[in-house]
């Protein structure tokens, strides 16, 4: 079993989010943030830009801890 697996798959999701916020924020436009369907198309990106960048940060610390470990087992 690949012990990276689980990152890789964290990493591809921060990628696809980043795909649909980008469609979300066009469809938005298209439609005028003033429709509804704009409106949720516009409220989508939203809440895909906050999941990503908790996401991130949270890929962040994790890295971040692991370096910190890596570098305790070397000493």
């Amino acid at each position: 079993m690949d012990d990276e697996l689980w990152v890789r798959s964290t990493l591809a999701a921060l990628q696809m989010n980043d795909t649909l916020i980008a469609a979300s924020q066009r469809a938005a436009d298209v439609l005028g943030p003033a429709t509804p369907a704009g409106a949720r198309f516009g409220g989508a990106a939203e809440f895909l830009l906050l999941v990503n960048a908790s996401l991130g940060q949270v890929m962040e610390q994790w890295q971040q801890g692991q370096a910190d470990q890596n570098v305790g087992r070397q000493s």
